[in-house]
């Protein structure tokens, strides 16, 4: 389950108007014609050859930081993302020293020119970055938390402890949105701002939600997958993780009424009086009701991902059968139905 985005990119790009004001002085004639040449160019092709050229020459300038950054911002616009990401390891070679502004601008640049070009790897190691220089930066939080979570390990030590951090960060991802997504700027109309909240709570809840279904807390699960639907009743993948959510609910309450029988047996047989008996019996019989109810929710979930389509679609198709094969005496007569009346409730 892949969820892109483009936060990183969104949010670099409004650092570099505070840091590339020339006011420091060139030591030489030279140094400053070459740095103005390269700053003034609008060809961004030639302003990268200038700009790492400038680096090679005139590696102790103070317009060192500075050339990074439009370098940086060169190789975006470019799309070039590995020399997006090349471009930030030699800047930490080059200016260990740099201010944490300039720093936070040059790893989100990387870390996003990462996620473009999928290499999780380096997407991790500048959102670390980042937040190393700038703890709760929202878009580093956002997404190590998206990536790591669709990138888990299969070791189950490495796996919990990937679990245990993206929960960190997805937490302290909640506490950011809700105090910068506040109040609506007024650059903003009311339906750009409303899109933008449940794009970032989405992902945000939705992280959550992959957490407690990879640690078996079902419940807890079920309740962030509801509310990433609050926020977009079309979400697939929610719906997806729902139903599946729901049916492993209801297996896990399927080991308690095998339980609940072999201690029935045993109280018949060791002569327990009726009462007790029959509490047990009405215990067992609301365990069961909860189970058939608990795969009426994962059929009608799993039906409306399916519904919805794409790839979260046919994961499910997968699920619901099976599920609908149990239900209805190994018969599928009636599903297609099922699923063309859940696309027609959700285009209401």
């Amino acid at each position: 389950m892949r969820r892109n985005t483009h936060i990183g990119l969104a949010t670099a790009s409004i650092l570099l108007l505070s840091v590339t004001t020339i006011a420091q002085q060139a030591k030489s004639k030279a140094e400053y014609d070459a740095y103005k040449t390269m700053y003034d160019e609008q060809d961004q092709q030639q302003k990268s050859r200038l700009a790492e050229a400038f680096l090679d020459e005139f590696s102790d300038s103070d317009f060192t930081p500075a050339t990074f950054q439009l370098l940086a911002n060169s190789y975006v616009g470019l799309r070039n993302w590995r020399k997006v990401v090349e471009t930030a390891e030699k800047f930490d070679q080059y200016v260990p020293d740099a201010n944490t502004i300039v720093k936070g601008f040059m790893y989100q640049r990387a870390m996003a020119a990462a996620e473009q070009s999928r290499d999780n790897t380096k997407v991790v190691e500048f959102g670390e970055k980042v937040l190393e220089v700038d703890r709760n930066n929202l878009g580093a939080l956002l997404t190590l938390s998206t990536v790591i979570t669709d990138n888990l390990p299969e070791d189950e030590s490495n796996r919990q402890a990937s679990l245990s951090r993206v929960f960190q960060l997805a937490n302290r991802a909640r506490i950011q949105a809700a105090q910068a997504l506040r109040n609506k700027p007024q650059t903003f109309s009311d339906d750009q701002w409303a899109a933008q909240r449940a794009a970032v709570f989405t992902r945000i809840h939705m992280t959550l939600g992959v957490i407690h279904y990879n640690r078996g807390s079902y419940e807890k699960a079920v309740d962030e997958y509801k509310t990433v639907l609050q926020y977009n009743p079309r979400d697939p993948f929610a719906y997806l993780q729902l139903g599946l959510s729901y049916e492993y609910q209801a297996a896990g309450k399927s080991t308690l009424v095998v339980a609940a029988v072999d201690a029935e047996n045993d109280a018949r047989e060791s002569q327990v009086d009726l009462q007790t008996v029959e509490e047990m019996v009405a215990e067992r019989e609301g365990l069961e009701e909860e189970i058939l109810s608990g795969i009426d929710l994962a059929i009608d979930s799993l039906a409306k991902a399916v519904a919805l389509g794409g790839e979260a679609g046919n994961l499910a198709r997968v699920e619901l059968e099976k599920l609908y094969l149990q239900k209805n005496k190994d018969s599928l007569e009636g599903l297609e139905e099922l699923i063309e009346e859940k696309r027609l409730e959700l285009n209401q």
